[in-house]
C-alpha cells in the first residue's frame, strides 16, 4: 500500500516527491524513467532499485548511459556514487 502511495508521486513537481516515489518503487520501466528525469536527485534515487530489480551488469548500461547525459558535475557524483554503493558490499 505504502509503494502505492508513493507511486502517485512519481509525476510530482516537487524534486523530493518524485525521489521519495522513484526509491520506493520497484518497476524498472519507471526506474529506468527516472535516471532520465532532470533533477540528479531523482535520477540517483532510481540508481539501488534499478540494480536490485535488474542485476549489476544491465543497470551499468542504464547508468552509464545517464552519466554521459548528466552535464553536471554534482549529477555525475550522486549517480556514480549511488551505483557504487548499490554494487559493493559494506566496509
Amino acid at each position: 500500500e505504502a509503494r502505492a502511495v508513493a507511486a502517485a508521486h512519481l509525476g510530482d513537481a516537487d524534486t523530493r516527491a518524485r525521489a521519495a516515489a522513484v526509491a520506493a518503487t520497484t518497476d524498472g520501466a519507471k526506474l529506468e524513467q527516472a535516471l532520465a528525469d532532470p533533477d540528479p536527485d531523482v535520477r540517483a534515487a532510481g540508481v539501488g532499485g534499478l540494480v536490485k530489480r535488474v542485476g549489476e551488469t544491465a543497470a551499468a548500461k542504464v547508468v552509464m548511459a545517464s552519466l554521459a547525459t548528466t552535464k553536471d558535475g554534482r549529477g555525475r557524483v550522486a549517480l556514480a556514487g549511488t551505483f557504487l554503493k548499490a554494487t559493493r558490499p559494506a566496509l
